[in-house]
């Protein structure tokens, strides 16, 4: 869950965070691992290797009971679609619209599923 949070964060708040000075993130490395990427092709390269972990932590939620409870698998996998939907089009706690953020919040707090 940290992993996925992590790139999604990296992904969508990069631009804002080399204006600040922060130059590490995952889309830095990609660009030193293989300096020919272009920055399309180098967010690619992150979205590509969430892939894996995003799969591990479905199938995690899914698979027959096992030993953790239920109440933690979801738990878990709750808060990796959370930050899913934070970052979706950009830095859920400080780029985006904040009312946008809230009404989310609003619906998943008070709002009975159908």
């Amino acid at each position: 869950m940290t992993l996925t949070g992590r790139l999604v964060n990296d992904t969508k708040t990069y631009r804002a965070e080399r204006g600040q000075g922060e130059m590490a993130s995952a889309r830095q490395c990609s660009w030193k691992d293989h300096p020919n990427l272009s920055e399309e092709e180098a967010l690619k390269h992150v979205y590509a290797l969430m892939e894996n972990p995003l799969a591990d932590l479905k199938w995690e939620f899914l698979k027959p009971k096992d030993k953790v409870p239920d109440n933690c698998r979801r738990l878990i996998f709750d808060n990796a679609r959370l930050m899913q939907l934070f970052y979706m089009e950009g830095d859920g706690f400080t780029l985006s619209n904040d009312m946008e953020i809230k009404e989310h919040v609003k619906k998943i707090l008070f709002q009975p599923v159908a």
